[in-house]
């Protein structure tokens, strides 16, 4: 069942090259936004320094602390500029998944665009929703990490609990509202609900049916992949020559080019999953309807 729902992803990334490109495209636009104000900091902070030539040809820890010291002025207030980035990032990310959601759903060939027009309103409240939810579990993570810091004192508790502990508890925490959020934006895409009823219906998606979760664990860990890949690029050549630097230009744009491709399998997967079962339910749906129970939305029928 996993692997069918797999390849259906695989074959969506196929059909479907032009999102793939468009996200692609996406993925360069966000990385310009962040990679020029970064660059024109570091270049503030390293020009006068003489450390700039340095650190382009080997990563040394001991000399990012002196220039953190040195500059840390400049880097503070490029990390003040960015912080706009994040309601950018949110948009960002609730336009492509309600566009994708619309276009890889009933045989993925439907526009992308259309989604976008249609669902981008709504699907922003349900991502505020999403996101309280995932700021509640941080300060959650936050006091847990004081309480246990109060309890247990040392160096080695303070490793585990800071550096092992809460990031795991975040990761975790973000990983499982991430998988909630998808179903409840096809719940609103799809499913033709509300913003409050999509919100519920997502929270129970991933208990009421174990596969979604091991089909999203499936595509995270191909993700994983991709990303750990970015960080390896720089080992093509550590000399930093000009032949070195375009290469590892090319090799990091065909690896954004897989991580869109996976982001454009991954929605498929899943739409594909979230149509079966609602599918299956319509019988049930259909059945409770004629008893005279409160039945499906006008829009189309209701996934329990």
């Amino acid at each position: 069942m996993l692997a069918s729902y797999l390849t259906t992803g695989f074959q969506r990334i196929g059909q479907r090259r032009g999102l793939v490109l468009l996200i692609y495209g996406c993925y360069l636009g966000l990385a310009l936004l962040l990679a020029l104000p970064l660059a024109l900091a570091v270049e503030e902070a390293l020009g006068p320094s003489g450390f700039g030539q340095d650190l382009v040809e080997r990563f040394d820890l001991v000399l990012w602390v002196d220039v953190w010291e040195q500059a840390g002025d400049a880097f503070r207030g490029l990390m003040a500029q960015l912080f706009w980035l994040v309601p950018v990032l949110l948009l960002w990310k609730t336009v492509v998944a309600v566009g994708l959601t619309h276009a890889l759903r009933e045989g993925g060939q439907r526009s992308f665009w259309e989604g976008v027009g249609r669902y981008t309103g709504r699907a922003l409240l349900l991502a505020l929703a999403f996101a309280l939810l995932l700021l509640g579990w941080s300060v959650g993570v936050v006091l847990l990490v004081v309480a246990l810091r109060i309890v247990f004192s040392g160096a080695v508790a303070a490793f585990w609990v800071v550096f092992v502990l809460a990031p795991t508890l975040l990761l975790m925490g973000a990983a499982v509202l991430d998988l909630m959020h998808d179903y409840a934006r096809m719940a609103l895409v799809i499913g033709y609900t509300s913003v409050g009823e999509a919100f519920r219906r997502g929270l129970r998606f991933p208990v009421q049916h174990g596969g979604a979760s091991w089909l999203y664990l499936a595509w995270y860990g191909l993700a994983l992949l991709a990303l750990a890949a970015g960080f390896f690029t720089d080992l093509i050549n550590p000399e930093a020559t000009i032949g070195g630097i375009w290469l590892t230009f090319l090799v990091q744009q065909v690896i954004l080019l897989c991580r869109a491709g996976l982001v454009v399998g991954w929605y498929g997967s899943e739409v594909a999953l979230y149509e079966d079962i609602r599918l299956q339910a319509s019988p049930l749906i259909a059945d409770t309807d004629a008893a005279g129970a409160p039945g499906a939305a006008a829009g189309g029928p209701a996934l329990a």
